[in-house]
């Protein structure tokens, strides 16, 4: 059911949904050919000579995944930034059988306002600040978690680590946000995010 409501969305013409950070632009309806050896080849073709409708020229793209959907196939880029994940902000193209980019999505925009890329604290410190704030007290050693350094832009981009900590400690597996300069806690954020598997 949900794989057939993902392809109407897909085959519908709409344009443009929202603008900015955090607002996902959405482009549906093409069906815009494209050349290249593979699906990957692509969408990076017709990126970069449509840049607008990922969210910006010279944006840096790490392919994620490549998934087939009935008949689509789906082409999924993480956002990099001096090589370092935006997290949350991904650019979708969606191809048909005959290589036509059908549909394009993207939370991607250059991140403005960033401080330095080198972080003030380790991945230690940051998954030990997770620790001290989701579970004081709790006899669990940092290296039990998994810290990973990124950006986080939403207003202002920041330098960030993305903590996941062990489920015996936070069942909910949630993502928390430490501050890559200070080791403040930010908050959470759901831990279901579509990961690039290796």
């Amino acid at each position: 059911m949900r794989r057939l409501l993902l392809l109407a969305l897909i085959l519908s013409p709409v344009s443009a949904l929202a603008e900015g950070r955090g607002q996902p632009r959405l482009t549906r309806g093409l069906r815009a050919p494209t050349a290249g050896a593979t699906d990957e080849a692509r969408a990076r073709g017709f990126l970069a000579r449509h840049p607008s409708l990922a969210g910006g020229a010279r944006l840096e793209l790490r392919l994620q995944a490549v998934q087939a959907l009935r008949e689509l196939r789906v082409v999924r880029f993480q956002q990099l930034h001096g090589g370092l994940p935006v997290f949350g902000a991904t650019v979708t193209v969606t191809l048909d059988r005959e290589g036509n980019v059908r549909a394009v999505s993207s939370e991607a925009s250059a991140p403005t306002g960033l401080p330095a890329l080198q972080p003030r604290l380790g991945a230690l410190q940051a998954t030990a600040a997770a620790l001290a704030r989701v579970a004081p007290g709790a006899h669990t050693l940092p290296e039990a978690g998994r810290a990973q350094l990124g950006i986080l832009d939403e207003g202002a981009a920041r330098l960030v680590y993305r903590v996941t900590l062990p489920l015996t400690v936070d069942p909910r597996g949630r993502f928390h946000l430490i501050d890559a300069a200070t080791g403040r806690y930010l908050g959470w954020r759901r831990g279901v995010l579509m990961e690039g598997r290796p």
